[in-house]
């Protein structure tokens, strides 16, 4: 792979058989290594480790020790340093707010003993983002689905945490502005000193009543102002979705696949957030079948993508799809190789 990928692993929770849904473990730690948790297939959850070598695309399983997270499906991830940090999630009879640290070096597990009585409520399907690169230390938690079993105590969260991961505690961020409706599926990643959420799912009853494809940013997270804003988006947006992937590259955000009102989605979308304007990317080659709950991350100048739901009971969600971004940034030249006759741009993916 171009630039910094060397020796990247893909770290994630798999189950025996089955099609399965996946969690992306973020962050700024290692540049050579890319993190995703998993959860649950074929109604079990499970909390087994597996890992990809990008170099030999060969899988390994290491062994896990130390106090080792229940098994859990919906939760996040965050890698710091050599750390991934893993929050909330839910099983077949509980919802979880518990933070677990894991040692990449030493494939220990503990669980993290948070300073303080405030924390966030259990959920599920929440986001979890970098204050910016100043503050890499400092996770935002934002938005997430909590109920009960019987589903009374039930709320589409809009409430926005910061962790410390230095501190082990949390506390409460009230931004100025108007904030974005509650929401669970959706994603908020984060560029510069900005934290950019999209889409997502209000729930009633554990059934999705409202898809979302609005655009919101966090602002003024440098100065310690933090401010919610709506983005007025230029033009054409994609289709309302959940349990989709959105990745930085550059200033953009690219956004692949998820779950709409009319079902599973296959579409690849960059946002500029410059501009604040969608591009919708054609795509050619091994590409992978519409799936949402999957996960993505970008290596040097190549989106990956592993695993999600899909219609079909397939092999497909075991293989590692690969696409290359190479003149589909905003930040680059436009290279008319990279146009179809069309005039759209155009993607090949490769898988593995």
């Amino acid at each position: 792979f171009k630039k910094k990928t060397v020796y990247e692993m893909i770290f994630f929770f798999q189950a025996e058989d089955g099609i399965r849904d996946f969690c992306l473990s973020r962050g700024l730690g290692d540049v050579y290594k890319r993190q995703v948790f998993g959860g649950k297939a074929k109604d079990v959850y499970v909390n087994d480790m597996f890992r990809i070598n990008l170099l030999t695309f060969n899988f390994e399983a290491p062994e896990q020790s130390g106090t080792i997270p229940e098994p859990r499906a919906h939760h996040m991830t965050y890698v710091f340093g050599n750390r991934i940090y893993l929050f909330g999630g839910f099983s077949q009879s509980c919802v979880f707010n518990d933070v677990y640290v894991f040692s990449c070096a030493t494939h220990v597990w503990r669980k993290e003993k948070v300073v303080g009585e405030r924390r966030p409520r259990k959920r599920e399907w929440t986001s979890l983002a970098s204050s910016g690169k100043d503050k890499a230390d400092i996770l935002l938690l934002f938005g997430g689905y909590s109920t009960s079993l019987d589903f009374e105590d039930e709320e589409n969260l809009a409430d926005l945490w910061a962790f410390d991961l230095t501190k082990s505690n949390w506390w409460q961020v009230e931004p100025e502005g108007v904030r974005p409706p509650g929401r669970s599926g959706h994603t908020a990643t984060t560029v510069g000193s900005k934290m950019w959420v999209f889409g997502g799912i209000e729930i009633r009853r554990g059934t999705p009543v409202r898809y979302f494809n609005d655009v919101w940013v966090l602002k003024g997270l440098a100065k310690g102002q933090p401010m919610w804003q709506p983005v007025e988006v230029k033009g054409e947006s994609p289709e309302p979705r959940v349990g989709h992937t959105c990745c930085s590259y550059g200033n953009d955000l690219v956004v692949y696949a998820g779950k709409g009102s009319s079902g599973l989605l296959d579409d690849l979308w960059v946002f500029d957030t410059k501009k604040t304007t969608w591009s919708q990317i054609q795509y050619v080659g091994g590409c992978p079948v519409a799936r949402y709950k999957h996960t993505a991350t970008v290596s040097g100048d190549y989106l990956l993508v592993l695993g999600g739901s899909t219609s079909f009971r397939l092999t497909q969600h075991r293989w590692l799809h690969r696409l290359n971004l190479r003149g589909m940034s905003s930040e680059e030249d436009d290279d008319d190789e990279d146009y179809s006759k069309s005039g759209q741009k155009v993607a090949e993916f490769t898988y593995y």
